[in-house]
Protein backbone atom coordinates (compact mmCIF):
# COMPACT_ATOMS: atom_id res chain seq x y z
CA UNK A 1 0.00 0.00 0.00
CA UNK A 2 1.64 3.30 -1.30
CA UNK A 3 1.84 6.44 0.44
CA UNK A 4 -1.48 8.00 -0.91
CA UNK A 5 -3.57 5.31 -0.56
CA UNK A 6 -2.41 5.01 3.84
CA UNK A 7 -3.51 9.17 3.90
CA UNK A 8 -6.90 8.20 2.31
CA UNK A 9 -7.58 5.75 4.80
CA UNK A 10 -7.00 7.51 7.45
CA UNK A 11 -8.58 10.01 6.58
CA UNK A 12 -11.56 8.12 5.63
CA UNK A 13 -11.52 6.67 9.42
CA UNK A 14 -10.91 9.82 10.96
CA UNK A 15 -14.46 10.76 9.20
CA UNK A 16 -15.99 7.88 10.50
CA UNK A 17 -15.04 8.17 14.16
CA UNK A 18 -15.69 12.34 13.86
CA UNK A 19 -19.33 11.29 12.59
CA UNK A 20 -19.46 8.58 15.47
CA UNK A 21 -18.43 11.27 18.43
CA UNK A 22 -21.13 13.21 16.45
CA UNK A 23 -23.72 10.65 16.96
CA UNK A 24 -23.05 9.92 20.29
CA UNK A 25 -22.83 13.52 21.34
CA UNK A 26 -26.20 14.34 19.49
CA UNK A 27 -27.98 11.48 20.82
CA UNK A 28 -27.44 12.49 24.02
CA UNK A 29 -28.51 15.93 23.26
CA UNK A 30 -31.87 14.33 22.19
CA UNK A 31 -32.04 12.72 25.39
CA UNK A 32 -31.93 15.18 27.66
CA UNK A 33 -33.88 17.61 25.66
CA UNK A 34 -36.72 15.06 25.81
CA UNK A 35 -36.32 14.75 29.77
CA UNK A 36 -36.15 18.58 30.24
CA UNK A 37 -39.49 18.82 28.02
CA UNK A 38 -40.98 16.27 30.40
CA UNK A 39 -40.27 18.36 33.01
CA UNK A 40 -40.79 21.44 31.22
CA UNK A 41 -44.38 20.41 29.52
CA UNK A 42 -46.68 21.04 32.15
CA UNK A 43 -45.05 24.59 32.43
CA UNK A 44 -45.53 25.08 28.73
CA UNK A 45 -49.08 23.66 28.41
CA UNK A 46 -47.88 20.48 26.49
CA UNK A 47 -49.32 17.65 27.72
CA UNK A 48 -46.84 14.96 29.27
CA UNK A 49 -45.17 12.13 27.73
CA UNK A 50 -46.74 8.17 28.68
CA UNK A 51 -44.19 6.59 29.75
CA UNK A 52 -44.06 2.78 27.85
CA UNK A 53 -44.42 -0.50 30.36
CA UNK A 54 -41.63 -2.67 30.69
CA UNK A 55 -42.06 -6.12 29.03
CA UNK A 56 -41.73 -9.18 31.62
CA UNK A 57 -39.01 -11.45 31.22
CA UNK A 58 -39.89 -15.11 29.63
CA UNK A 59 -38.59 -17.48 32.45
CA UNK A 60 -35.63 -20.14 30.94
CA UNK A 61 -36.34 -23.60 30.85
CA UNK A 62 -34.54 -25.43 33.29
CA UNK A 63 -31.88 -28.41 32.81
CA UNK A 64 -33.09 -31.60 33.59
CA UNK A 65 -30.97 -33.63 36.20
CA UNK A 66 -29.98 -36.87 34.48
CA UNK A 67 -29.37 -40.14 36.34
CA UNK A 68 -25.69 -41.14 36.33
CA UNK A 69 -25.95 -45.07 36.69
CA UNK A 70 -22.95 -46.34 34.26
CA UNK A 71 -19.57 -47.50 35.93
CA UNK A 72 -17.11 -45.66 34.92
CA UNK A 73 -13.82 -47.42 33.97
CA UNK A 74 -11.62 -45.60 36.80
CA UNK A 75 -13.98 -46.50 39.70
CA UNK A 76 -14.15 -49.92 38.24
CA UNK A 77 -10.75 -50.43 38.48
CA UNK A 78 -10.11 -48.46 42.03
CA UNK A 79 -12.94 -50.47 43.82
CA UNK A 80 -13.39 -53.50 41.06
CA UNK A 81 -16.68 -55.41 41.90
CA UNK A 82 -17.47 -53.41 44.81
CA UNK A 83 -18.29 -50.44 42.41
CA UNK A 84 -20.77 -52.14 39.98
CA UNK A 85 -22.51 -54.05 42.67
CA UNK A 86 -23.27 -50.48 44.21
CA UNK A 87 -24.54 -49.12 41.16
CA UNK A 88 -26.56 -51.68 39.90
CA UNK A 89 -28.19 -51.61 43.81
CA UNK A 90 -28.64 -47.96 43.84
CA UNK A 91 -29.41 -47.85 40.65
CA UNK A 92 -33.82 -47.27 40.58
CA UNK A 93 -32.71 -45.03 44.13
CA UNK A 94 -30.05 -43.11 41.58
CA UNK A 95 -33.29 -42.77 38.46
CA UNK A 96 -36.28 -42.18 41.23
CA UNK A 97 -34.29 -38.87 42.92
CA UNK A 98 -33.18 -37.88 39.51
CA UNK A 99 -36.93 -38.12 38.58
CA UNK A 100 -37.92 -36.12 41.19
CA UNK A 101 -35.81 -34.04 41.21
CA UNK A 102 -36.71 -33.14 37.10
CA UNK A 103 -40.54 -34.04 38.14
CA UNK A 104 -39.94 -30.16 41.22
CA UNK A 105 -38.01 -28.68 38.36
CA UNK A 106 -40.50 -28.90 35.91
CA UNK A 107 -43.42 -28.15 38.18
CA UNK A 108 -41.14 -24.64 39.47
CA UNK A 109 -41.07 -23.60 35.30
CA UNK A 110 -44.87 -24.65 34.85
CA UNK A 111 -45.76 -21.77 38.13
CA UNK A 112 -42.90 -19.14 36.26
CA UNK A 113 -44.80 -19.51 33.36
CA UNK A 114 -48.38 -19.10 34.18
CA UNK A 115 -47.09 -16.11 36.25
CA UNK A 116 -44.99 -14.86 33.05
CA UNK A 117 -48.34 -15.35 30.69
CA UNK A 118 -50.28 -13.18 33.14
CA UNK A 119 -47.64 -10.70 33.58
CA UNK A 120 -47.42 -10.83 29.41
CA UNK A 121 -51.30 -10.19 29.41
CA UNK A 122 -51.09 -7.53 31.51
CA UNK A 123 -48.62 -6.04 29.97
CA UNK A 124 -50.03 -6.20 26.24
CA UNK A 125 -53.44 -4.01 27.88
CA UNK A 126 -50.41 -1.38 29.11
CA UNK A 127 -48.98 -1.41 25.86
CA UNK A 128 -52.24 -0.96 24.59
CA UNK A 129 -53.17 1.59 26.80
CA UNK A 130 -49.71 3.28 26.26
CA UNK A 131 -50.20 3.18 22.31
CA UNK A 132 -53.41 5.26 22.85
CA UNK A 133 -51.85 7.03 25.06
CA UNK A 134 -48.69 7.74 23.13
CA UNK A 135 -51.13 8.72 19.68
CA UNK A 136 -53.60 11.26 21.75
CA UNK A 137 -49.87 12.80 23.19
CA UNK A 138 -48.94 13.04 19.27
CA UNK A 139 -52.16 14.66 18.24
CA UNK A 140 -52.00 17.08 21.35
CA UNK A 141 -49.03 18.03 21.17
CA UNK A 142 -49.31 18.69 16.95
CA UNK A 143 -52.56 20.57 18.18
CA UNK A 144 -51.21 22.52 20.72
CA UNK A 145 -47.85 23.52 18.46
CA UNK A 146 -50.23 24.12 15.46
CA UNK A 147 -51.59 26.81 17.99
CA UNK A 148 -49.08 28.53 19.54
CA UNK A 149 -47.56 29.19 15.54
CA UNK A 150 -51.22 30.55 14.44
CA UNK A 151 -50.53 32.70 17.68
CA UNK A 152 -46.97 33.59 16.92
CA UNK A 153 -48.07 34.94 13.13
CA UNK A 154 -50.61 36.67 14.46
CA UNK A 155 -48.31 38.55 16.41
CA UNK A 156 -45.81 38.91 14.43
CA UNK A 157 -47.83 39.98 10.99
Amino acid sequence: MDLQTQIKELRNLLYFLAEKNTAIRKREELVSDYARGLEAAPKKNLPAAPVQPNAPRKPAQPKHVEADTKVHFKDFMLFSWYSFLIKAVGKKKTIKKAEEANAQLDKEYAEKMERYKKDYAQWEKDMKAYTDAYAKWQSDVKKKNDENIEKYKKDNV
